[in-house]
């Protein structure tokens, strides 16, 4: 699958089967180098989709994303011998704009920083969803750079994995707000297995 770089507000939503389960799966293969860019100043609605095996992160982001309803696994990589395959953000990178995670799923990504979400500056909403079982450096559920507003509501960030920030690693110029969700079973190697 080639990257699709979305340049116009719209709104995009896949069938689901009788669980709710997202039907249609964009799929890198391992060799994507992303699979959806959305660009600067532009309203982008992805609802009940499914990506995965993007060999870089599998969205980005620089204007007003809304990801609900979907799944996003299985992105990015680290390899032993040859290291992390991407920097930054395995499953999705925002920067600027605004990034809503609403009913969704983040799971099973890597990248040096923020195995399943890096965010550089804007803003972050998490919304009733699942951020977990995602692998860095630092951040291993997330990453939240210096400017970065976010807010984790009713949702859960568990059994991610990081030598420092195992669930969330938060720069000292970022805002983190947690209400009624769960930070837990998380790792660091070094420090933050829950937030650093």
């Amino acid at each position: 699958l080639s990257s699709i770089t979305i340049g116009q507000s719209l709104e995009v939503r896949g069938p689901v089967d009788e669980a709710g389960a997202p039907l249609v799966e964009l799929n890198g293969n391992g060799v994507s180098s992303g699979l959806v860019s959305v660009k600067d100043s532009v309203s982008v609605t992805l609802g009940s989709l499914k990506f995965t095996g993007s060999a870089d992160r599998a969205i980005f982001n620089m204007g007003y994303l809304v990801v609900a309803d979907s799944v996003v696994s299985g992105n990015g990589a680290y390899d032993a011998t040859d290291g992390w395959q991407i920097r930054r953000g395995g499953g999705l990178y925002s920067t600027l704009g605004k990034l809503t995670l609403s009913n969704s799923t983040v799971t099973g990504n890597a990248a040096q920083d923020g195995g399943g979400i890096f965010v550089a500056g804007g803003v972050l909403e998490v919304v009733d969803s699942h951020v977990e079982g995602n692998l860095a450096a630092n951040g291993g559920g997330a990453y939240l750079e210096d400017g970065t507003s976010a807010e984790i509501v009713s949702s859960t960030v568990e059994g991610n994995n990081a030598s420092e920030g195992g669930g969330i690693f938060n720069e000292t110029g970022a805002t983190l707000e947690l209400a009624s969700s769960f930070v837990i079973a998380n790792e660091a190697q070094l420090w933050g297995g829950g937030v650093n």
